[in-house]
């Protein structure tokens, strides 16, 4: 994330790594779109297209692990490194674009 001179977050580069909801909002919200405007352009019905772009997203999401990316702090002993994060835990996963087009037949 860019980050402002004034943010106290540390010297030196422009950018700043971040995590979270609010990292990941614009990503998805990109992700999104370009799904939804490329159903849109084949045709489909503008509320389907986007039930169908939500739903895809989430289903074609990569699972994530616990401790990936490597090195993420294990707040909780309950968390086991390795094992499968559920949805709570972490969200849907990784977004996956290309998979989501695919299965749309994009």
């Amino acid at each position: 994330a860019a980050r402002s001179g004034h943010a106290g977050l540390g010297r030196g580069d422009h950018y700043q790594p971040m995590t979270g909801t609010g990292m990941a909002c614009p990503n998805v919200s990109g992700a999104l779109a370009l799904l939804i405007s490329n159903l849109w352009a084949s045709g489909v019905d503008r509320v389907d297209g986007r039930m169908m772009a939500r739903d895809t997203l989430l289903d074609s999401a990569t699972t994530v692990k616990i401790g990936e990316p490597k090195g993420e702090p294990l707040s909780d002993i309950r968390r086991k490194p390795g094992r499968p994060c559920e949805a709570l835990e972490m969200g849907r996963g990784l977004i996956n674009v290309e998979r989501s087009r695919h299965r749309l037949g994009l």
